[in-house]
């Protein structure tokens, strides 16, 4: 009973350290979604390599999310500077139909709550508090 434990024990361990192995990075295209080990976003492209070694660059106007280190970011409608522009923000957490991001803008961060796709308001000072509460972020 022991040798079976110690076995069963042992079995969990390797196939947690393969399951680890595995790659977690990808990107998603209209094609598709593919397997990387890497993602560098650079603007307007995305370097990335892939599983097999291979190095690319991504036009980032044909990638619409991508996933590195456990973040989720998706390409989503800005306004800077008075241009509308897409940029990728790191997804932080939904609730209801809301969705809280954020943008890196220049060594600031904002951030802020889509409905749907539209952009529904900005978090600023006077309204962080009340938002934070709402997305469970204290």
């Amino acid at each position: 009973m022991k040798k079976l434990f110690v076995l069963l024990i042992s079995v969990g361990f390797l196939f947690s350290l393969t399951a680890s192995a595995q790659s977690s990075a990808w990107y998603q295209t209209p094609e598709g979604q593919v397997s990387c080990k890497k993602i560098n976003d650079q603007g307007d492209r995305l370097r990335v390599v892939l599983d097999n070694g291979e190095k690319k660059n991504i036009p980032a106007a044909s990638v619409s999310s991508y996933f590195i280190d456990d973040k989720l970011f998706v390409k989503k409608e800005l306004f800077t500077d008075g241009v509308k522009q897409e940029q990728f923000m790191e997804f932080l957490k939904t609730r209801d139909d809301m969705s809280l991001f954020l943008f890196s803008d220049k060594g600031s961060y904002r951030y802020l709550v889509y409905k749907g796709d539209e952009l529904f308001v900005e978090v600023l000072e006077g309204n962080r508090d009340e938002f934070m509460r709402f997305f469970h972020m204290n």
